[in-house]
């Protein structure tokens, strides 16, 4: 059943039973989620007939390239394994300590890589266990190297902020090639939930004092990779404790990207398109795309989501694509394009932890439509699925509108409580 709409600005009624430190931190939690969603985006199945142009995610905020003696530390991880320590400088500019990272994980080709990011820890010494980890998915920034959030971390410094009150600790990911080399699978789900769910194994590091309770969150993009880090963990990361799924606006219906063709939101297909390049090399786009747009597709690799909008305004759809190579939506019958789009759609397969989804009813970037598609899929798998839809909300908003009750329903998760019943799959 879906939850009532809050106006854009208001604090939701359950608030008014929530712990004192929550209400405290609301306001800083509405400014975070604010801010961080501005870079955020995602495919929809329906193009809408105008839309703002998302910019990528700015901060005074500065974190140096690695220096060539980083600071490093002996882990529990074997120094070859996934989610092991390569290096770490301290990173301020918030209340607890921080530190740029480098971790081993696994590329989505099965080879060993190294993906940066950020941890980030409350002050004071960990609890017995250790630190409950949060492991944070970010939304769309871009697919250059200049586009990785650790680079310029005001919005993820600001989303730790709320968390660190809350007594966990952050750890966000760049992704797999967003800040380190190779390409950027992006909107690739198996490469996202890896990063996603090894650098929640790079928390226990004695370094950073973590434990092994994991809490993946992410929004648009990083709501797709929250997702699928869900999915995957059991098989891929069966040593972490995953105790709640949360995504907001995930990036889904890819198999209707054609239909961005032309749109204001095209941008997103030229990034997603590359994104599958980059994790299928094989996989040729000519005759799915002018040669017009391909000549432009050096913008992705050079520019943030907004110089890549900027490079594809111009085009109207039967200059982007060729329409007669493409199906609205796609299927796996339509060759390797349709494979791949269908493959990376969120709720191919179960999450068995309890998953939060929240989507605004507004939302012209993920469509509503698509959203409960993924909600639906996963409850006839039998994932347990708390959809909450915000009538009016949108993109943006949704994280807003949602601050609360996501904090609240994280506690519960990490205080392991049961989730209600009556708040599962209902309306699938």
């Amino acid at each position: 059943m879906a939850r009532a709409g809050v106006a854009p600005g208001s604090l939701p009624s359950r608030a008014m039973g929530h712990p004192r430190s929550i209400r405290r931190t609301a306001g800083a939690a509405l400014l975070a989620l604010t801010l961080l969603a501005g870079a955020c985006g995602g495919a929809e199945t329906t193009a809408p007939a105008s839309t703002t142009t998302p910019a990528p995610a700015t901060s005074s905020t500065t974190i140096p390239a690695p220096a060539s003696n980083p600071t490093t530390t002996s882990t529990t991880i074997p120094a070859a394994d996934p989610g092991s320590l390569v290096s770490a400088e301290p990173v301020s500019g918030f209340s607890g300590r921080g530190w740029r990272v480098l971790y081993r994980s696994t590329s989505v080709a099965g080879e060993p890589i190294e993906v940066s990011g950020l941890v980030m820890v409350p002050s004071g010494d960990p609890p017995p266990g250790g630190w409950p980890v949060v492991s944070w998915a970010h939304g769309t920034t871009g697919m250059a190297d200049e586009c990785a959030p650790s680079r310029e971390p005001g919005s993820t410094l600001l989303v730790a902020q709320v968390v660190l009150g809350q007594g966990y600790m952050v750890v966000a990911t760049d992704y797999e090639g967003l800040g380190t080399p190779g390409p950027h699978p992006y909107l690739v789900g198996e490469s996202e939930g890896r990063g996603v769910l090894d650098i929640a194994r790079l928390a226990r590091d004695p370094l950073f004092g973590g434990s092994s309770d994991v809490l993946i969150w992410g929004a648009s993009q990083g709501g797709q990779a929250a997702l699928f880090a869900g999915q995957i963990a059991d098989r891929y990361a069966p040593d972490l404790n995953v105790v709640g799924v949360v995504a907001s606006a995930p990036a889904s219906g890819l198999a209707g990207a054609g239909r961005l063709a032309g749109t204001p939101l095209q941008g997103f297909l030229a990034m997603g398109l590359a994104g599958l390049v980059a994790a299928h090399p094989d996989l040729d786009l000519t005759p799915y795309v002018t040669d017009e747009a391909l000549a432009r597709f050096d913008a992705v690799e050079r520019g943030c989501t907004a110089e890549v909008f900027a490079a594809f305004a111009d085009l109207d759809a039967d200059s982007m694509i060729h329409r007669e190579a493409w199906s609205f939506p796609m299927t796996p019958e339509d060759g390797p394009l349709g494979v791949a789009l269908w493959e990376n759609d969120p709720g191919r397969e179960p999450v068995t932890a309890p998953v939060l989804i929240v989507q605004g009813g507004a939302d012209v970037i993920v469509n509503p439509g698509s959203t409960a598609a993924v909600r639906d899929r996963l409850c006839s798998l039998g994932t347990g699925v708390d959809y909450r839809l915000y009538p009016g909300a949108g993109h943006v908003d949704v994280n807003t509108v949602s601050a609360l009750e996501v904090l609240d329903w994280m506690a519960e998760r990490f205080g392991g409580r049961d989730v209600a019943a009556d708040s599962v799959c209902v309306g699938s």
